[in-house]
Order: structure tokens, then sequence, then C-alpha cells
């Protein structure tokens, strides 16, 4: 992710933190509930970059967590073909190719 992303979504978590509303998994779906209930649209709208930026810091996260554990497996093994399939079979599955 770039770093003006996760710069934007710490902004908003502390905006969103300034006005009472502290977002974290267990409480989620009604503190959401909570903040279009308020009819305030300036705050729907800041939810709704928040949560933007939250799914594309949660995705990112996400693949790198896989790509440190098949990093680790890789190091673990001494045959070269082995290592290209493993690592070919990772890039097939996880990226998006243009092709």
């Amino acid at each position: 992710i770039s770093g003006v992303a996760l710069y934007s979504w710490i902004i908003l978590n502390n905006e969103l933190n300034s006005k009472g509303y502290f977002i974290y998994d267990g409480n989620r779906e009604e503190v959401y509930l909570s903040i279009l209930e308020t009819g305030d649209e300036e705050l729907i709208n800041k939810l709704e970059e928040y949560l933007n930026y939250k799914d594309e810091i949660a995705r990112v996260s996400h693949l790198n967590s896989k790509f440190s554990n098949i990093f680790k497996e890789i190091m673990t093994l001494t045959d070269k073909d082995k290592v290209t399939e493993k690592a070919d079979k990772f890039i097939k599955s996880h990226m998006m190719l243009n092709v």
C-alpha cells in the first residue's frame, strides 16, 4: 500500500476516535450502524473512506503474511527446482498478472 493510503487511514481513524467512535473487530458493526444512524453526511463519508482504506490495508497485510510464509518455506529448500516450483505456484495463485 502507499504511504498516503496508510496516512489517510490513520487520519480518518483519529477523526472518528475524536468523535467517540473507536472501531475494532468486536464492535465494528455496532459502530458502523451508530454512525449511519446519525445522518451526518460528512461523518458517513469519512466512515466510507475509512472502510475503503481499511480494506486496502487488510488485503495487502493478508498477502504479506502469505508471502512471508512462502518465503520461510522456500528458505528451507535446497533443491533449485523445488524452489522455482514453489515460487511459481505462489505467484500463479496469489498475484494478478495482466497478460
